[in-house]
């Protein structure tokens, strides 16, 4: 009796195992509804919002791309989203399933475009 009982419970976990997900990226949003007071204070930090999709928060695109620059070579369009707001904006171009730096950034502070290039191995998303 115990040792079908044993074989059993053994045999539920394998089946349980070999069926489950590999575990993955869930999101900040999946804390929201056990941690709401925590959450909502934290979302509102620059950290939480750090990274922003244009095409979710437009409002996220500091400068007005509209306006002519040598360094603006690239359009609303293709940027996939912008990181930072209190300092400077880079933009990042989505290319396959990766994302590349745009050749500018904005200075939030001066108010002016400044050439980007991240030489290898100098930042996270270069090379390595």
């Amino acid at each position: 009796m115990i040792g079908k009982l044993v074989r059993t419970f053994a045999a539920t976990l394998l089946a349980a195992a070999l069926h489950a997900q590999a575990p993955q990226y869930v999101g900040s949003a999946a804390c929201r509804h056990c941690h709401a007071e925590v959450y909502g204070r934290w979302s509102k930090t620059r950290m939480a919002n750090v990274v922003r999709d244009p095409r979710e928060h437009p409002e996220a695109i500091t400068p007005d791309l509209s306006k002519p620059d040598p360094l603006l070579t690239f359009k609303k369009e293709d940027i996939a989203f912008v990181y930072g707001s209190k300092w400077k904006q880079r933009y990042f171009k989505k290319a396959g399933d990766d994302y590349f730096p745009l050749p500018a950034q904005w200075d939030v502070t001066h108010k002016i475009w400044r050439a980007y290039f991240v030489r290898d191995g100098t930042d996270w998303w270069g090379p390595h």
